[in-house]
């Protein structure tokens, strides 16, 4: 069993990003390997009119890039921290309708995202959602049609228990469980287990259609 630590409420999490919200940017470009990785892993053709749903948007990093990579498409953000969208739509201004963004938790009944989307990301998001993860690609295999694109990057495995507990205390939980749900809801089209910091831990590229 997981300390108590990962089973964080949503005013858990809100709290921790009203100050790492601050120093997001400057911090996780150290440790969250593979957010392009994953983005170009889609193979989305410059000029696909697709809709994107990114869960866990965070301050907008993955969306303002796509929006630019790719634009035509259009972009939904959810995120249940006030202070990560705030930072989000200080970026978003200049893309006009094309990026919306719902301060939500994504597994909320009452979300209804306001256009069908082809693909869902989840970047850095799941193995924080602790319980919650198993709802939320559930929900993502709802929203997603037929053939539709799943896409996550995440962390995956430690062998190290002090740093499992380390990222325990961070909310995180390292146990492959994310991989291992994603493969019982997707048919994968890419999978990929990466080694970070020499084998410290381990991080998980998914790219599935919905069965």
């Amino acid at each position: 069993m997981m300390p108590d630590t990962t089973t964080p409420t949503n005013d858990t999490l809100q709290r921790y990003y009203r100050f790492h919200a601050r120093i997001y940017q400057m911090t996780r470009w150290a440790f969250l390997f593979g957010r392009r990785e994953i983005i170009r892993r889609l193979r989305i053709q410059p000029l696909e009119d697709y809709v994107l749903l990114e869960v866990g948007c965070g301050p907008g990093t993955n969306i303002t890039y796509m929006a630019d990579q790719y634009p035509k498409m259009t972009f939904m953000g959810v995120d249940i921290s006030p202070d990560m969208l705030t930072q989000a739509r200080n970026k978003i201004v200049s893309y006009g309708k094309r990026i919306s963004l719902h301060q939500v938790s994504y597994t909320e009944e009452s979300f209804i995202p306001p256009h069908k989307p082809e693909i869902i990301l989840f970047s850095y998001v799941l193995t924080m959602m602790n319980p919650g993860y198993e709802a939320a690609l559930e929900r993502a295999y709802r929203d997603l049609s037929s053939g539709g694109i799943i896409a996550i990057v995440d962390f995956h495995q430690t062998r190290w228990p002090w740093f499992r507990w380390w990222m325990g205390k961070n909310h995180v939980r390292m146990e492959g469980q994310v991989l291992a749900c994603a493969q019982t809801h997707f048919v994968q089209t890419h999978v990929a287990i990466k080694s970070a910091f020499f084998g410290l831990w381990e991080y998980v590229v998914f790219v599935g259609v919905r069965k």
